[in-house]
This record gives structure tokens, sequence and C-alpha cells, in this order.
């Protein structure tokens, strides 16, 4: 079995409204927690489930929402 954790681009290429990016393994929620930026904490919203978030840099400072 295979411990990784993978990202990969889910939205179809071309420009979209939207942009859906699909994180899984045992690393996901860290990984995921440190550049999203949401109301709530990421461990308290339900899986596989559309949430809006900001994409934050290491600065802090919001790339894109």
């Amino acid at each position: 079995m295979v411990n990784d954790t993978i990202a990969a681009i889910s939205t179809a290429l071309g420009e979209a409204a939207i942009s859906v990016l699909r994180v899984s393994g045992p690393q996901a929620l860290a990984i995921a927690g440190s550049v999203l930026k949401m109301k709530r904490a990421l461990s308290d919203v339900p899986a596989r489930v559309a949430h809006l978030a900001q994409i934050v840099g290491a600065d802090g400072g919001v790339i894109d929402h």
C-alpha cells in the first residue's frame, strides 16, 4: 500500500470561474491547511463537499480565492 500524499488539478483545461484541486493521502489535511484560509477550521468541514477558501502564500498574503 502506498502512503504518498498527492495533489492533482481536477479542473478542465481552459478558462473557468472556479478551480478544483484534489488532495489525498495521510498529510492531505496538514498540507491543505497550510495554504488555505477558511472561515472554519479545515478539520471541522465535511469531506467531499465544495468549500470556499482563500489560497495564501508563505507570508500569509492572499494569492487567490
